[in-house]
């Protein structure tokens, strides 16, 4: 059952047919599907423009199934079910550090609405 769940919110299939379709983020799935997924696709990107090459998209997808989102799926790592922390501090913090950046990036106001 846990393994139908985890591929529920990742791959939606045995081989990624619609993956991250019902993608969530919950403790545990950023860290340990997102980043390794993320830390790879940088990996290759990288190797890429070292060596001048194409990026192998579909050698990246084989090694990204098989070597990340395959292994998440059939784990059995429990993770947190409580937050850790001061949430509102935290919150306050993340705001505070990227609202300067967003803003000055779009020319807004950090409290402007879009049209």
């Amino acid at each position: 059952m846990e393994q139908n769940a985890r591929n529920q919110i990742t791959l939606w299939g045995p081989t990624g047919e619609i993956v991250d379709y019902a993608n969530k983020q919950w403790s545990g799935v950023v860290s340990s599907y997102f980043l390794p997924r993320w830390t790879l696709f940088l990996d290759y990107l990288n190797t890429s423009l070292a060596t001048n090459t194409s990026f192998d998209q579909n050698k990246y997808n084989t090694d990204v199934l098989n070597n990340v989102e395959k292994p998440f799926t059939y784990s059995l790592e429990t993770y947190p079910d409580t937050p850790s922390g001061d949430s509102y501090q935290i919150a306050k913090k993340l705001y505070q550090y990227w609202i300067p950046k967003v803003s000055a990036s779009q020319n807004l106001s950090p409290f402007a609405t879009l049209s």
